[in-house]
């Protein structure tokens, strides 16, 4: 059962992927409106010329590398060179993954959309989850990996790096983006199958119908809600907005950073004792253990361990984290 929540004018809501709000093609996710949580989650248009250039990584077929849409006669040459991409994709019925409360809200799913869109791919058979179980435990395990890379990036979002990003302000778009982009160049789960050998090319087309009309579904109601809650005294509507398609590129890295502190919450001592660190983070690390040990929830143990995480220096956030995943 995929996990849900509402999306309504106090709650933190999703756009489509950065490059359809920043003048580019459709990308490959949609992204939370507030900045992206600090907290675990429950257990488990802008201006023209102010349009960054993005990594091929971050478009998909049907925009050039200035990010401007493809020539008609460029996509007729792409699409008559690329092997399997002709013809229709069969009329089945499927179950959206996007869906509404009786109040009109779109319901936005916590999980990764494309692993809920095969759940509900009519072209996949009912043993076709268990299949693919490998996949999705070694894309978790690529996720973990980049997040102990990246462990200044992610002090950054914590930071706030996502909220100072003001389109009006070319480089602050450039810093985030340089932020989100080792994540965002991992791609999608739905990739990683086809590339692997799973996805037949309908089914691949067919997961990202699936994901592309919930995108279009959350894009609407995302303009929508920053439109209808613009603070004359706050950030303009489009900088909402975009803040919030790029703090989707850095949910789910922050569900896995969010898990190993969780996860090193529950033997500190051990993981302390284990890591390279110096004497200097050792002792900052030992001072805010007793914190961590008094938390009474799970939401309070990670939050003291971010606080232990950002007091070290990032080469002993960087060991501690990597001393996590060692004490298992």
């Amino acid at each position: 059962m995929a996990k849900t929540r509402i999306l309504g004018a106090t709650t933190a809501i999703k756009s489509v992927a950065i490059l359809a709000l920043l003048g580019g093609a459709p990308g490959v996710a949609i992204a939370q409106i507030a900045p992206p949580p600090s907290t675990p989650r429950t257990p488990q248009a802008t201006p023209e010329a102010q349009n960054p250039v993005l990594p091929p990584a971050m478009r998909r077929p049907g925009a050039t590398a200035d990010t401007g849409p493809e020539s008609a006669a460029d996509q007729a040459r792409r699409l008559f060179n690329t092997p399997a991409r002709s013809g229709e994709l069969p009329e089945l019925p499927y179950e959206p993954i996007g869906k509404r409360d009786d109040a009109g809200n779109l319901i936005m799913i916590q999980d990764d959309p494309h692993y809920v869109a095969l759940t509900v791919n009519p072209l996949l058979d009912d043993d076709a989850i268990e299949r693919f179980r490998g996949t999705v435990a070694a894309r978790r395990n690529r996720l973990e990996q980049g997040v102990i890379e990246h462990t200044s990036l992610m002090r950054q979002v914590l930071d706030g790096a996502i909220n100072r990003v003001d389109v009006a302000r070319p480089d602050t778009l450039q810093s985030a983006i340089a932020v989100v982009r080792p994540f965002q160049e991992m791609g999608s789960l739905t990739e990683d199958l086809r590339a692997e050998g799973y996805l037949t090319e309908q089914q691949w087309r067919f997961n990202w119908k699936i994901v592309g009309e919930y995108e279009q579904a959350v894009r609407a109601e995302v303009m929508r809600l920053a439109n209808e809650n613009d603070d004359p005294n706050g950030p303009a509507p489009m900088t909402k907005v975009t803040r919030a398609v790029l703090g989707e590129y850095l949910r789910l890295p922050l569900d896995v950073y969010n898990d190993l502190l969780g996860e090193g919450a529950g033997r500190l001592g051990d993981v302390i004792a284990a890591a390279a660190i110096t004497d200097d983070d050792r002792a900052i690390a030992q001072d805010h253990a007793g914190a961590v040990g008094t938390a009474s929830t799970a939401e309070a143990r990670v939050q003291a361990m971010q606080a232990l995480t950002g007091a070290m220096s990032p080469e002993g956030h960087k060991a501690l984290l990597e001393a996590i995943v060692a004490t298992r």
